[in-house]
Parts: C-alpha cells; structure tokens; sequence
C-alpha cells in the first residue's frame, strides 16, 4: 500500500530509498557501506620503539583513537597476568601500566579504559595469543632490549605463580 496525503489520495512523491540502498549503486552495493563499516570496525597495529601502537575509531564518537601498549605491559599479558599488578611500583618499565583484563569467553585482554573524546568504553582486545607474535616482531626490529625483558619477565613469572597458587588469575 503506498503513502497517502491528506486528502486520501496516493502520494506520487513518496521515496523508497531505493537508489540509496540498492544493491547496485546504494550504500549496500559495491564501494558503499560494507567496506566503511569494515574501516571503523578495525584496529591498525603497528610496532613502534615504545610499544604496539593500536589505531582505531572510538566506537562511541568515532573520532579516531591510538593506545600504546608498552613491551613491559605485553610481556606481562604473554605470562597471563594483568600489566597493572605486575608491574605495580615499577615507574622505571611504565610509568601508569593500563589495567588490563582477561576474558575467558573471548580468549583475549580488553583494557579497562574510556575514550580521551567522550569517555565511552575503549572496545579492543588483543588475543591470547598476540603478545608472544607481537613481541617477537618488535624483538626482530631491535625495539625489546633483552635485559628489560628478562626484568618483567622474571617479575610477570614471579606474580602468575602467587596467582595460581592462590587460585586466580
């Protein structure tokens, strides 16, 4: 049925938007809303001398935002222990460690953290698995100094067994 004026008769100005969501040529079609969505939905990474570099967009305001996750505070998530308790009172490897949570549901760390443009929930994770590959970069590109590894990784060790033996994380 279509849209009807006032007067009860067929409106012949009313738009189905279908030029703006065809499949052809719309905002569903080729080059149009699927690749954008993508865009904003991803997270650039790249490995910088100070830690990993994380790009994406707020996904509260979408102004684009960057999180550097420092090598102490990825050695530490490599061990499973979150940066902010195992690096508490070690200013001289970082200066604030983020307070990082694992979730077992989603086999990743999501950083307890908000948005420097609306204070949203930064939505990130970084996998069970990405400390180790993105270290091992880093370590390739000279950026992990072998003595400041050894450091955090003997006090991340240190913190996962007083974790197990206490029974948590």
């Amino acid at each position: 049925m279509g849209n009807q004026n006032q007067g009860g008769t067929e409106d012949i100005n009313y738009d189905a938007f279908g030029d703006i969501t065809s499949d052809q040529n719309g905002i569903f079609g080729m080059g149009g809303l699927e690749p954008t969505l993508k865009k904003h939905d991803s997270v650039k990474h790249d490995i910088a001398q100070k830690g990993l570099l994380l790009e994406f967009y707020c996904q509260g305001c979408g102004a684009p935002t960057q999180v550097m996750v420092e090598y102490p505070e990825l050695i530490s998530m490599r061990y499973g222990v979150n940066p902010a308790v195992a690096l508490r009172g070690q200013q001289s490897l970082v200066e604030e460690p983020t307070n990082w949570q694992f979730v077992p549901a989603e086999q990743g760390w999501r950083p307890d953290m908000k948005c420097p443009h609306c204070s949203f929930n930064i939505c990130i994770r970084i996998g069970a698995d990405e400390p180790e590959r993105h270290l091992g970069n880093a370590r390739r590109r000279g950026f992990v100094q072998p003595q400041m590894e050894q450091q955090v990784s003997a006090l991340a060790s240190t913190v996962a067994n007083r974790l197990r033996a206490a029974g948590g994380r």
